[in-house]
């Protein structure tokens, strides 16, 4: 005769009752081999089965003690929470109570992510073993199941955001370098002193580019970046201020850099060019540092020139 432990039995005994109150438009798919999770959920409604889903551990009690609202789950691999924390999809840690016929939840990602006095220290993470703890207010119930589905939902949500943000941080590259090479061209004419006409025209006409690659990038910017509300805002405001102040020393510059027709012979104002081009520079990193949620130069406005 097969013999099997107390442990054996209710973690079967878990099982089962968690398959049966799941709500039954949910399918739930035991895995062929133990992987370190107990099954797999599909959520669906009462029309489609759904492509979201997520994993579940359980594990059983006899009579899970609570102290302080807290439930707290000895011995639990430590690799085992980083095989739960590394998947695409998330793992929902279900705690059966054989006593009470209940049971408690808490998604595994929010379980390491807690307030400090709940969250898994980052020291025992290099341990073999840890404790999770869960707060035993969350009860599996029918409004469980609507907050976990809600959570699922969420969860897709912020993967799906987080490939495209990818996407675009991969797309942004080549803007950010040409930008970059526009501020060394700007750089570049403003510190070197031409020695003859040749180099002055040179110069001139690498100012000239170079201020308008500066428009160019911060128009890609607008179009291939996820900014926040107000951020295009700001760059549009300052596309147009950086234009009427680089038209102080760069004649029709508005009607070049927008290639509009009639543009005469461009005359480059030098001594305004050299005055304003260290300011023109602080501003682009103004903006920049602005949009990248740090903080701005000297709490200055990144608008204002003076």
């Amino acid at each position: 005769m097969i013999k099997q432990t107390e442990a054996q039995q209710l973690g079967r005994a878990g099982e089962r009752w968690f398959q049966s109150v799941v709500p039954r438009e949910w399918i739930f798919q035991k895995p062929e081999e133990d992987i370190g999770i107990d099954g797999k959920i599909t959520v669906g409604t009462s029309e489609k089965i759904g492509s979201f889903e997520f994993a579940v551990q359980i594990k059983a009690s006899k009579n899970w003690q609570i102290v302080d609202n807290i439930i707290t789950v000895e011995g639990i691999k430590t690799d085992t929470i980083s095989y739960w924390g590394s998947r695409l999809y998330p793992t929902l840690l279900v705690l059966f109570d054989d006593t009470k016929k209940i049971g408690y939840y808490a998604w595994v990602f929010d379980i390491i992510n807690q307030p400090i006095e709940f969250a898994v220290p980052i020291n025992k993470l290099k341990q073999k073993t840890t404790s999770l703890k869960v707060r035993s207010n969350q009860i599996i119930d029918e409004n469980a199941f609507l907050i976990i589905y809600h959570d699922v939902i969420k969860f897709f949500e912020k993967f799906v955001f987080s490939l495209q943000q990818l996407r675009k941080n991969i797309n942004i590259l080549p803007t950010i370098s040409k930008l970059s090479e526009a501020i060394r061209g700007i750089y570049l004419s403003h510190m070197q002193t031409p020695k003859n006409k040749d180099e002055a025209m040179y110069l001139s006409v690498l100012m000239v580019k170079s201020h308008t690659e500066v428009i160019q990038a911060m128009d890609e910017l607008q179009n291939i970046y996820q900014l926040e509300i107000g951020s295009k805002d700001y760059i549009k405001y300052f596309i147009a201020s950086y234009i009427n102040e680089v038209n102080l020393f760069i004649s029709e510059f508005d009607k070049f850099v927008h290639k509009q027709n009639g543009v005469g012979a461009i005359w480059v104002n030098d001594e305004v060019h050299k005055k304003n081009t260290p300011k023109l520079i602080d501003l682009i990193f103004d903006l920049l540092i602005t949009l990248t949620a740090t903080e701005r130069k000297n709490n200055r406005s990144i608008f204002t020139f003076t």
